[in-house]
């Protein structure tokens, strides 16, 4: 993973800020200059023994996951290569990660627990 990958745009997108890494990804926060929208974007940055199948892997996700109809999971609105770079476009959500909500163990209400899995 290339740690000093900080563009400051993506094909149509000004990029605001860094949201996350992981070892094969990069999520920043960006506004489509277009129509003055704020995105997430996932740029696939990470080396890997399998490139090829990897890249696979992420543009099915990309084009499986406007298929799933539920609020809890973002709408997907563009797919993109730019500068050797693969990148999805998605719907940038406000609020806690749900991997920060995991870690922190904090003690959750069936309630609430239901709200992120159950649709309304």
């Amino acid at each position: 993973m290339d740690s000093s990958f900080k563009p400051t745009q993506i094909g149509a997108y000004s990029v605001a800020s860094l949201i996350g890494r992981s070892s094969v990804s990069t999520v920043l926060k960006a506004t489509d200059r277009r129509i003055g929208r704020t995105v997430a974007i996932k740029v696939l940055t990470g080396a890997t023994d399998e490139p090829d199948l990897l890249l696979l892997k992420f543009y099915r996700q990309a084009k499986d996951t406007p298929k799933l109809e539920h609020p809890n999971i973002v709408t997907v609105y563009e797919l993109g290569y730019e500068n050797g770079l693969p990148y999805v476009v998605m719907e940038y959500l406000e609020g806690e990660r749900l991997d920060a909500v995991i870690a922190a163990r904090r003690p959750m209400p069936i309630a609430e627990r239901l709200r992120i899995v159950v649709p309304a």
